[in-house]
C-alpha cells in the first residue's frame, strides 16, 4: 500500500507522533514554570509566553493543569531552540552548585569526625581563615552530634565553610 506524501515530499506525521511532540512541548512548559521568577524573566521569550509561564506559578490543580497545555499551545508556534539552551544552562549550573554543597558538607562531616588534616588543608588553602572560629564551630558540632540535639552548630560550620570558599553563585540561579 502506498502511503500519500505531504507538499514537501515526506511521509505525513502520524496521530501519535503529534501527541508525542505536544507532550513533550507541555513538558517543555512545565519545566519552565518551576524555574523562579527571576529565572523566567531573564529568558529570551516572548512577552506572552513569559506572561503565560508566570502565571502558571500561582496556579494550583485543574486551573495549573490547563495552564501548562496552555504554554505548551504557545510553545508548539514558535522556536524553542533558545529556550531549550537556555534551561539546559540553567540545570547545568544547577548540578554545580548541588556538588559544591555536597563536597562542603563532606568537609563538614570530616571536620566533625576530627579530621586535622583536612583542616590543616583549609588553614593552607584559604588564609584568611580564622583557626579559632573554625576549631570553635567544630567544637560545638562534635558537642551536638554527642548529645544527638539539633542546636545548628553544624548548619553554623557548614555555613562558615560556604562562606570560606567564597563561592558565589551567579543571581540568576535563585
Amino acid at each position: 500500500m502506498k502511503r500519500s506524501l505531504d507538499e514537501n515530499g515526506e511521509e505525513p506525521k502520524s496521530k501519535s507522533q503529534f501527541k508525542r511532540e505536544a507532550q513533550g512541548f507541555d513538558d517543555l512548559g512545565k519545566e519552565l514554570v518551576s524555574l523562579s521568577e527571576r529565572q523566567v524573566s531573564k529568558m529570551q521569550m516572548p512577552d506572552h509566553v513569559k506572561t503565560a509561564v508566570l502565571a502558571g506559578q500561582t496556579m494550583q490543580r485543574e486551573a495549573y493543569r490547563r495552564q501548562l497545555q496552555f504554554i505548551g499551545k504557545l510553545l508548539r508556534k514558535i522556536d524553542t531552540t533558545e529556550i531549550l539552551a537556555e534551561l539546559a544552562r540553567i540545570q547545568n549550573r544547577s548540578v554545580e552548585t548541588n556538588a559544591f554543597f555536597q563536597s562542603i558538607e563532606r568537609w563538614r562531616d570530616r571536620l566533625i569526625a576530627t579530621d586535622e588534616e583536612l583542616f590543616e588543608q583549609l588553614i593552607v588553602d584559604y588564609p584568611h581563615t580564622d583557626r579559632q572560629q573554625l576549631h570553635q564551630l567544630i567544637r560545638n558540632a562534635q558537642k551536638e552530634t554527642s548529645l544527638e540535639k539539633s542546636s545548628g552548630a553544624s548548619k553554623a560550620l557548614f555555613r562558615y565553610l560556604r562562606e570560606l570558599t567564597e563561592f558565589t553563585p551567579d543571581e540568576d540561579d535563585n
